[in-house]
């Protein structure tokens, strides 16, 4: 038996020629590579301005000393959307140590959604409630940011 040609690497079914060629480009795919992961990273690791948590975590974040303001609204609800950018600027300020300003997506119809909405007597949306060691108070004040931003102690 004679072997011909350069040896190549059955499973992959490179040749050593065309592995030198990937050694020789390797670097800058590897940094085109690195490029794209830290985009998606960025994407979808970065700082909520308005932080959004599921129904089922909720109760880790009310149970601060701190006031804590929640925003129940539905996706649907045209008034949630008038309000969505002044919550958003607020949260901004509010959110930058600790979350103090959260937003939660009650508006469907799922079990979760329901049980949440009786616990907390929301029947109407947008509803805000300021929370303090885990018990909830109506929010009373103007939708504004300052207003918002007062209630939490932040100005």
């Amino acid at each position: 038996m004679t072997l011909k040609g350069l040896p190549r690497i059955p499973l992959f079914n490179v040749s050593i020629q065309q592995f030198s060629l990937m050694k020789k480009y390797f670097p800058s795919g590897l940094v085109i590579l690195c490029v794209i992961l830290l985009l998606i990273a960025y994407v979808y690791l970065k700082p909520k301005e308005g932080f959004e948590c599921k129904p089922a975590e909720l109760d880790t974040y009310i149970q601060s000393s701190e006031p804590t303001m929640v925003l129940f609204y539905a996706d649907w609800c045209g008034h949630c959307t008038k309000l969505k950018p002044t919550w958003e600027q607020a949260s901004k300020q509010a959110n930058t140590d600790t979350t103090r300003m959260i937003k939660i997506d009650v508006g469907g119809k799922t079990p979760e959604h329901k049980e949440l909405m009786k616990k907390y007597q929301i029947d109407g949306f947008p509803t805000i409630l300021v929370f303090q060691n885990g018990t909830p108070a109506p929010y009373k004040g103007e939708r504004t940011v300052d207003s918002f931003l007062q209630n939490i102690h932040l100005n």
